[in-house]
């Protein structure tokens, strides 16, 4: 029930190694937006001189701990992955990174195959029979049983109930990656100033307040369907090739 209270109570991140714990502070917003600017760029992939570095900035202090303790390398590294899935994704994929768990890739939706039309005196001699629109093709309405001599219906639906002719559904839950938000960085900022918080995200707020203090705002600015934020993404969603990746 208290799950949000306790985690904003205790926001941290404490890995067992070795029989010690270590705890891992809070990253600054700027530390997770620098990484998420990182990860939303066109070079995603990583040598193993760039992640370890990446890893010692987000660790800080507690690398040095690790370090110290005697912590082997690859086990310090496995434990900075872990810490940067939990702050930049979600708990429940650093606990599954912990674990060594494979990401499960998506399985893609299998595509229902297209129904024939009922062809009339050869499967139905019953003219109420009716096929749904879009039997035939996008452009069929739908209707009675179909000719092949004539190559049409028996009788038909009207014409605009053919799937060809109705509005594209409405997706009320936008994809909004964070190659969105960075690209749309300076309608966050101009939101976040005129927003009746009033903050200057320029001001250096960003590095001295953590990380999930900037979560929780950005998840209100975006989730207002009037924001400059918003709707500057949704513009750009509706282009063709205007979608970020």
């Amino acid at each position: 029930m208290f799950d949000q209270f306790d985690e904003w109570l205790d926001s941290g991140l404490i890995l067992p190694i070795g029989g010690r714990e270590f705890w891992v502070e809070p990253p600054s917003a700027l530390t997770v937006l620098r990484l998420h600017r990182r990860l939303a760029g066109e070079n995603r992939s990583w040598t193993s001189t760039e992640e370890r570095a990446e890893i010692e900035r987000f660790l800080g202090a507690t690398w040095g701990e690790m370090v110290a303790a005697g912590i082997p390398e690859l086990k310090a590294i496995h434990a900075g992955r872990t810490a940067i899935t939990h702050f930049a994704d979600s708990a429940a994929n650093a606990l599954a990174t912990w674990k060594f768990q494979p990401t499960t890739d998506r399985v893609p939706p299998v595509a229902t195959p297209r129904r024939k039309p009922t062809v009339w005196m050869v499967d139905t001699t019953d003219p109420n029979v009716e096929d749904p629109p879009g039997t035939i093709n996008e452009m069929d309405p739908g209707g009675g049983p179909y000719r092949p001599e004539y190559g049409d219906r028996l009788w038909y639906r009207p014409a605009k109930d053919a799937p060809a002719y109705q509005p594209a559904a409405k997706d009320d839950d936008l994809d909004i990656r964070w190659a969105d938000i960075l690209g749309a960085w300076d309608a966050v900022c101009i939101d976040f100033q005129m927003h009746p918080w009033n903050i200057d995200l320029s001001s250096g707020v960003l590095e001295q307040r953590p990380w999930q203090w900037l979560a929780v705002r950005l998840q209100v600015i975006l989730g207002e369907p009037t924001s400059r934020a918003r709707r500057t993404i949704e513009a750009r969603k509706a282009v063709p090739g205007g979608n970020s990746v």
